[in-house]
């Protein structure tokens, strides 16, 4: 979803969002992690910077509160006679 870089390009933490059971969330935390050294390798070839930053990847709750968020004004949201929401 973002991403942070030092200054000097040194380090980035990319955020990540995953839709799914914290145990999925880990699991792309887990795979991205593990292979952090071919996206740097990606990403110092894209960029041509003179060092590629060393990544590291925190999940982002924010999407997933987003959709949660929306979920609650929908069902506080009333309805008009057609079943439309007032709204639009």
């Amino acid at each position: 979803t973002g991403v942070e870089a030092a200054t000097g390009y040194a380090h980035a933490t990319v955020f990540v969002s995953v839709f799914g059971s914290e145990q999925e969330q880990e699991r792309t935390l887990e795979g991205l992690r593990a292979a952090h050294g071919i996206l740097q390798a990606q990403i110092g070839r894209e960029l041509r910077l003179r060092r590629t930053p060393v990544l590291t990847f925190e999940y982002d709750p924010t999407v997933e509160r987003g959709v949660r968020l929306g979920k609650m004004i929908d069902e506080l949201a009333p309805e008009d006679s057609d079943g439309e929401r007032a709204d639009g």
